[in-house]
């Protein structure tokens, strides 16, 4: 237990006298208490990230002060509004969470509230797949998929700790967690795999190769993949293959649901035609986009890393992407969520950069461009949003009320920027 100073003669854990000592210290900070602090707040708003959200906005959406917040993707989507019911419906074990959703170039407020719960409410009977990244790059890899009450993790490239640190922010408790499956037995993609699946009890899934070559026999419940067999999880259908790369038996996967195809790659080392054709009529596409071939021909790796990296065992670059894109991408796709960035040998700017003037040149402004960071939770994607009618009207956003800071001063699907969790 660590020492704790107190004043002379103060009794140990005397509430009075801690409850006085710290308003002492606030007001000589110039700091108001707290009731008055709660007072403003309530009357004007809830700060959140130094923006001050709107008092009327927050009571027409109903948000509860204290409700964690997750962030959708949808077509033209960034977050806001409040989904509480459309929530409980779908996971009756959240307890707290609240989706928060806003029609790019929608208006904030009352109207905004009235439609986001007519969306909630048509959302309910369609059950939405969900696609959320929980961080991608080399020093780690982790992907959840729901639907239906159903959640499967696809790598666990950090730490337990830090994995259940990232689900908490989406409301998701490992102990929700059905199955888990794993593209290839790298750490930056295991790191966190024993124990994750030793203290939830949960089923892995992965080829032998990649279950011999990472070890953990200790681990009781390991399932058998195989390239090109599909596995079944309730309403999500896994088909994986193999892709190129150097671990033994690295698989990418379409992952088939009610509202469409999911393609997940995040280590690629160049695109073979069984990926083309696997990701052809997907609508979300998980895809790498590892580095720029300029940056990482003068980085300061070894000369043999840089030529790994390259190689066909290696991780796929933008300007590979770029053509796939340009060559290949195919017309169910929406989004495009770029995957496995060097922290050293790409800029996230450039990424975007060079995906978005590959879609120009094939004039795919329908497609939605993502970023997923090494160090934050990427914003939900609510895979089934495109075929679903649009229930916001269009009009001027009231940046005050967003929860999340755009960079380079535009939204995302208008060409520039990123979205950036408070």
């Amino acid at each position: 237990m660590r020492d704790v100073l107190r004043p002379a003669g103060a009794a140990v854990g005397d509430p009075g006298r801690d409850r006085a000592r710290h308003r002492g210290r606030r007001a000589a900070r110039g700091e108001r208490p707290v009731s008055e602090r709660r007072a403003g707040r309530d009357a004007g708003g809830a700060r959140r990230g130094g923006d001050v959200v709107a008092g009327a906005a927050r009571a027409e959406l109903g948000v509860c002060a204290v409700e964690r917040r997750r962030l959708l993707v949808r077509p033209g989507w960034a977050a806001i509004g409040a989904e509480r019911a459309d929530c409980r419906a779908r996971s009756p074990r959240r307890r707290n969470g609240a989706d928060l959703l806003v029609r790019l170039g929608g208006a904030a407020g009352g109207a905004e509230g009235a439609d986001c719960r007519a969306g909630a409410a048509g959302r309910v009977g369609t059950i939405a797949v969900e696609v959320t990244v929980l961080g991608s790059g080399s020093a780690g890899n982790a992907t959840l998929v729901s639907h239906a009450g159903v959640r499967v993790l696809l790598d666990v490239g950090f730490s337990y700790r830090e994995v259940s640190r990232r689900l908490a922010e989406i409301d998701v408790d490992p102990g929700m967690l059905d199955a888990i499956l794993i593209t290839h037995a790298h750490g930056d993609h295991t790191r966190g795999l024993r124990v994750m699946a030793k203290r939830h009890r949960l089923p892995v899934y992965a080829t032998p190769a990649i279950r011999g070559e990472w070890g953990g026999d200790d681990l009781a419940d390991w399932r058998a993949l195989a390239p090109g067999a599909a596995l079944d999880l309730d309403g999500l259908r896994f088909i994986p293959f193999a892709v190129p790369h150097d671990a033994a038996e690295t698989v990418a996967f379409r992952i088939e649901t009610p509202e469409g195809a999911i393609g997940y790659a995040t280590d690629v080392g160049a695109l073979r035609p069984v990926l083309i054709e696997r990701f052809r009529d997907c609508r979300l596409l998980v895809i790498e986009s590892n580095h720029a071939a300029e940056l990482l021909r003068v980085s300061p790796y070894a000369r043999s890393t840089r030529e790994r990296i390259a190689g066909d065992g290696g991780h796929l670059s933008n300007e590979s992407l770029a053509a796939f894109v340009r060559d290949h991408l195919g017309a169910a796709v929406r989004c495009l969520v770029l995957a496995h960035l060097s922290q050293v040998n790409n800029l996230p700017e450039l990424a975007e950069m060079t995906c978005r003037e590959a879609l120009r040149s094939r004039g795919r402004s329908d497609v939605e461009v993502v970023v997923a960071r090494q160090d934050r939770v990427t914003p939900t994607i609510d895979l089934g949003a495109w075929t679903r009618p649009a229930t916001s009207p269009a009009g001027p956003l009231r940046q005050t009320v967003l929860p999340f800071h755009v960079s380079g001063g535009a939204l995302p699907g208008t060409g520039r920027g990123e979205v950036r969790s408070r």
